[in-house]
């Protein structure tokens, strides 16, 4: 002991010491107030939670097979607050961010393969081991380079588009692109 105690009803006032403490036979909570520390660790069964919050707000558990946080109050922060402090994900396999309550993919990182990113569910944005691949219209406000290495721009004779290339005497450059009903 260091500061008193009444083993009977385990009531301590001060700061008590346990070498070796089982409680058995407690079906009702066992409630402590004030700061608690363990020297090692806490163990829990398969599908025993961890609560935390006046609401259970926030659990974690493992079933046997996978293991969860649930966070049913608020948004969920993970945070570092150390200058170099990183928030590493890390994972043997692939890595999934899910939205909708789990039913709908934003985006996946495959294990020596691609990061899909999508929209609405659907994969927009794939990595390939050349570059990438878009589905979809792609839009930028901007461009660098000069374009020459650009494949896969169909034109046909019966387009009647024509694409220039202009550098003015101060150094811009731009591009524009004519064709019937539009000039840009």
């Amino acid at each position: 002991g260091g500061g008193g105690g009444s083993i009977a009803g385990i009531s301590t006032t001060g700061t008590s010491h346990f070498a070796n403490l089982q409680l058995t036979g407690i079906t009702t909570g066992l409630n402590v107030s004030g700061v608690s520390t363990f020297q090692s660790h806490v163990e829990l069964g398969d599908s025993d939670e961890l609560r935390l919050g006046a609401s259970d707000d926030l659990q974690l558990w493992h079933n046997g097979s996978q293991s969860y946080i649930s966070n049913i109050t608020g948004n969920l922060n993970i945070r570092t607050t150390s200058s170099a402090g990183d928030i590493n994900l890390n994972s043997n396999d692939n890595v999934s961010i899910k939205v909708q309550g789990g039913n709908e993919t934003a985006a996946t990182f495959t294990q020596n393969g691609s990061v899909d990113l999508y929209y609405d569910n659907s994969k927009k944005f794939e990595t390939t081991n050349t570059g990438a691949t878009v589905t979809g219209t792609l839009t930028a406000t901007s461009f660098s380079g000069d374009g020459s290495a650009l494949t896969g721009i169909a034109v046909t004779a019966s387009s009647n588009v024509q694409v220039t290339y202009d550098i003015s005497s101060n150094g811009s450059s731009a591009y524009r692109i004519t064709g019937p009903g539009y000039s840009g």
